[in-house]
């Protein structure tokens, strides 16, 4: 396939391994970059590729927050024992 700047829905479906109606939905609720010629959906190469890398390459896995200590969590005037 050849890389031409202004892609398709087939290609940016395929560039980015996701189904057609996927782009499209992306597309009509303005979550990637694109815009319409007419009515139909094109997309500039080069924002998809930052729109990808910002996407995968932007977010570190954040660790689960850690439990509260319990005594951290409770004063001990309000344990009845």
């Amino acid at each position: 396939m050849p890389e031409h700047e202004i892609m398709t829905v087939e290609e940016v479906a395929a560039y980015l391994r996701v189904s057609e109606r996927t782009v499209y939905d992306w597309a009509q609720k303005g979550e990637i970059p694109c815009g319409k010629l007419g009515n139909i959906w094109r997309f500039k190469r080069s924002e998809v590729e930052r729109y990808i890398s910002d996407r995968l390459g932007g977010h570190v896995s954040a660790r689960p927050p850690a439990m509260p200590v319990l005594k951290d969590t409770l004063a001990l005037e309000r344990v009845v024992f």
